[in-house]
């Protein structure tokens, strides 16, 4: 089956409940209004000293009342399946009590995430690109919404990232009272971004979100290419210790012949574009 574009299949299958708080769209993903997130509902909640997360997995279990919102009925919508998701709407409490009144107001748009390779570049990558869609598709600039972490995981090198990218970065484990979100999205989990469906003949959206993450980092997105000096980047895996849940810092899915593929690639490339070059 063709891979749709997202955005216009995301606009046929919504799901509204709650006089149009909560907006399901797909079973991927969500909308809430007018709620709030209350970080005392962790499971042993602690506060945060950046130092408890490096021995756990970093994965947070909650209690019902994470989420506030007023509604009269709880929601009723299916994630899909094993989807972190199912958890948060499990945790959501509903009540005509609600919003409980609060000092912690967030007004700008925001999405809320659990981050699972959280050290890995390639699956943050995904969970970029998945909020840059949402963002999108609700007609919001990527670069003013808030981004908050419903994770323990430690930080990392790419947290710095997340901050470039993004207006503000909240960590739940840091939060001291619970915050009120004029519009809050529930977002689309990791493994679930059209970046990991990789027998896909097209990505839509792709190449915006390039210009997007380029223009965060102020880099030029047009580059004229000079056949005669061409610059080769071989990017190897190597062991390096990513996080705290890595202290042996090994990589798997290395290349063991790095010497033999980098002679080859420079045989290739003199001989294709220096045909009287000698490799030396």
């Amino acid at each position: 089956m063709p891979f749709r574009e997202p955005l216009v299949t995301w606009e046929k299958r919504i799901t509204k409940m709650c006089n149009g708080k909560f907006c399901g769209y797909n079973n991927l993903f969500c909308l809430l209004k007018d709620v709030q997130v209350d970080p005392t509902m962790i499971v042993d909640h602690k506060k945060s000293t950046g130092k408890e997360n490096i021995t756990d997995n970093g994965f947070l279990k909650f209690r019902n009342g994470l989420f506030r919102q007023n509604c009269e009925n709880k929601p009723k919508y299916a994630f899909r399946p094993n989807d972190r998701l199912t958890d948060w709407l499990n945790a959501l409490n509903t009540s005509n009590n609600y919003p409980i009144k609060t000092e912690n107001h967030e007004s700008n748009f925001a999405v809320a995430i659990t981050r699972y390779e959280y050290a890995n570049l390639y699956h943050t990558i995904t969970d970029w690109f998945n909020i840059f869609l949402v963002t999108t598709f609700h007609k919001q600039n990527p670069r003013t919404c808030t981004i908050i972490f419903l994770d323990g995981h430690a930080k990392t090198k790419m947290d710095v990232v997340w901050k470039t990218l993004f207006r503000k970065v909240i960590y739940i484990k840091e939060m001291k009272e619970a915050m009120l979100f004029d519009e809050l999205i529930w977002g689309i989990t990791g493994y679930l971004s059209p970046l990991n469906q990789h027998k896909l003949n097209h990505l839509y959206y792709l190449e915006e979100f390039r210009k997007f993450y380029l223009f965060s980092y102020n880099v030029k997105d047009i580059k004229i290419l000079n056949c005669k000096k061409l610059s080769v980047l071989l990017i190897l895996r190597k062991d390096y210790v990513a996080h705290p849940n890595n202290p042996t810092g090994h990589v798997s899915r290395k290349i063991y012949n790095e010497k033999e593929l980098e002679a080859t690639i420079e045989e290739t490339l003199l001989s294709t574009y220096h045909p009287s070059s000698s490799t030396g």
